[in-house]
């Protein structure tokens, strides 16, 4: 278990940060910043606590933020919000990140480098956004030492 990873309730504060920090002028669903926070809660998860770990702990995530859609789709009566699918997707990518991390800070600058890549469709390998701006990653001014 990675040292230099947050612990297990630390992880969406820590992701939503570092997100924050790369794209400061983003916010809300669907953008860079949330692709980013997703992979690095899931990549941070992955290297602390395994892939198979990480992806329950993501899909539980978005159940909590969804319960009445998630009984539903589980009834098959219904289906779980548009952004479901993205969500999912960019938890895969930072799952798979992790995997070639050599420390929480190396995750943080290949995710990041991704999430300059992103795409407004599915693409495998890319991170999915709908609302992409680009261009606004600070790598010089990014320090880690959280």
């Amino acid at each position: 278990m990675p040292s230099d990873a947050p612990l297990l309730f630390s992880v969406p504060t820590y992701a939503e940060t570092v997100a924050h920090e790369f794209y400061p002028g983003q916010a809300g669903q669907d953008t860079q910043q949330d692709a980013l926070r997703h992979m690095l809660a899931a990549g941070t998860l992955a290297r602390k606590y395994g892939p198979d770990w990480a992806e329950r702990l993501g899909r539980w995530h978005e159940y909590k933020t969804s319960p009445l859609a998630a009984l539903k789709s589980a009834l098959g009566i219904g289906q779980m919000p548009p952004d479901y699918k993205q969500d999912v997707h960019n938890n895969a990518l930072g799952i798979a990140l992790a995997q070639r991390a050599k420390s929480q800070e190396d995750l943080e600058m290949l995710a990041a480098q991704l999430t300059e890549r992103a795409s407004t469709k599915q693409t495998t390998g890319l991170p999915w956004v709908n609302k992409a701006t680009g261009g606004l990653v600070q790598y010089k001014e990014y320090t880690c030492g959280r």
